[in-house]
């Protein structure tokens, strides 16, 4: 922004010096035509010197019109070139302002998106501890069920081992009727 700034101002301060460059022609045409003009009184009677000395007069106007024609155009261009960037730095402004509505409009969805996910991050730890808990007590359970199973595989160990005693008994009672 401050390059078309910096490139607005060498226009201008151009245009400026362009418009006193043919003040001054200007002015050196006048003071020509003020030469000449005396020169044309302090000789009334030649007639020949005074056309000539006008003829150099409309030619110094002519010039000085010229050069001021040439200025008129260059500060023509010079408006235009900064009219120009005045457009382009709307169009500049303007991008900007889409620009910024878009970031801001973006950061809102990440903001949403931030706060889903840290919603979901807290459902999962939630599960976790959940998890970890139904875990604990799943292998309390276990172990009391092999607890279970070992009193009840020895009980049926011991009975077992009493009915097999008892049937031999009940076979030696047998044997001995």
């Amino acid at each position: 922004m401050s390059d078309r700034l910096d490139r607005i101002e060498s226009i201008v301060e151009s245009n400026a010096r362009a418009i006193e460059a043919s003040r001054g022609d200007l002015d050196e045409a006048k003071a020509i035509a003020e030469s000449n003009t005396r020169a044309i009184e302090a000789s009334r009677g030649d007639l020949d010197e005074a056309k000539a000395i006008a003829e150099s007069n409309t030619r110094a106007i002519a010039e000085s019109r010229g050069d001021l024609d040439e200025t008129k155009a260059i500060v023509e261009s010079n408006a235009r070139a900064i009219e120009a960037l005045g457009n382009q730095q709307a169009e500049f402004s303007a991008q900007q302002g889409t620009n910024t509505r878009d970031i801001d409009s973006l950061i809102e969805g990440i903001s949403g998106v931030v706060t889903e996910i840290r919603a979901v991050v807290q459902r999962v730890d939630e599960n976790s501890q959940r998890f970890d808990i139904l875990l604990n007590d799943m292998r309390a359970d276990r172990q009391r069920a092999d607890e279970r199973h070992a009193a009840t595989q020895e009980i049926l160990q011991s009975l077992l081992v009493e009915l097999t005693r008892t049937n031999h008994r009940v076979d030696s009672l047998e044997q001995a009727s």
